[in-house]
């Protein structure tokens, strides 16, 4: 099993407790469900990307007076400076 969360689900993020609080929820249910099904030899992975470009995102940017420019704050706390593309993401994690 893979699960989908976010670099939220290991730091918080600011003004958005639901988003964060969910997150920390999925990599929470990974771990349990990882340690529950290791005897059987069975997996659970979870994902947890970093920025990625996104619907959400690009509504939450249009939603402040400097999308670009918050935009570019928060890419420069990412080591390459780039967001995620969702197709990076379903072609899986060798890729970061």
């Amino acid at each position: 099993m893979v699960n989908i969360a976010s670099v939220s689900s290991l730091i918080g993020q600011g003004q958005t407790p639901a988003y964060t609080a969910s997150k920390h929820a999925a990599l929470g249910l990974a771990r349990l469900i990882a340690l529950d099904s290791a005897a059987e030899g069975l997996r659970c992975n979870c994902i947890c990307s970093g920025i990625t470009d996104t619907p959400m995102l690009r509504y939450q940017l249009n939603a402040i007076s400097d999308p670009d420019g918050v935009l570019q704050k928060r890419l420069q706390r990412v080591p390459m400076e780039v967001a995620i593309q969702p197709e990076d993401l379903a072609r899986g994690p060798a890729l970061f």
